[in-house]
């Protein structure tokens, strides 16, 4: 199994989760009063960071949204700051590999760490100087590798 800039619980304890759970009602206010648009083009260049946006390829963000898709975006930032840690149906024998985005903008470093201590036997991979968006052209290949010596 690979986990690409992952998290078990996604909002940590302490300062960080407080700042992290103000972040996520913020981004539902936007959501709720229109500003998606907004909303997209900050997540995105988060996503991206420290690498420039263009790298990413096209999103959503220049579709309309309904208003059921808005109800769904509402519903994933819930889902988020409610996630308590890994799922109880993970599997524990499974070989785990876990690439960490040594810039993420997106998932704590508390997050990760969490992650990592969920996930003993895990072997880690931190690329240093990427971002949540895992921006790196050889990722594919190091992934491809990794599961052919499984």
């Amino acid at each position: 199994m690979i986990l690409l800039a992952s998290f078990g619980k996604f909002v940590p304890e302490g300062s960080d989760g407080r700042n992290m759970q103000i972040a996520l009602k913020a981004m539902a206010q936007k959501i709720e009063i229109g500003k998606i648009r907004e909303l997209f083009e900050e997540f995105r260049e988060k996503v991206a960071a420290p690498q420039p946006v263009d790298y990413l390829p096209a999103g959503v963000e220049d579709q309309e949204i309904s208003e059921k898709g808005k109800k769904k975006l509402v519903d994933d930032l819930v889902l988020l700051s409610s996630c308590k840690g890994i799922p109880e149906a993970f599997p524990q024998k499974a070989a785990v590999l876990v690439v960490e985005a040594g810039d993420d903008q997106i998932v704590n470093e508390a997050s990760k760490a969490k992650l990592r201590l969920e996930l003993k036997n895990a072997e880690i991979i931190k690329l240093d100087g990427i971002g949540h968006g895992l921006l790196m052209p050889t990722l594919a290949e190091t992934m491809l590798n990794w599961l052919a010596k499984q």
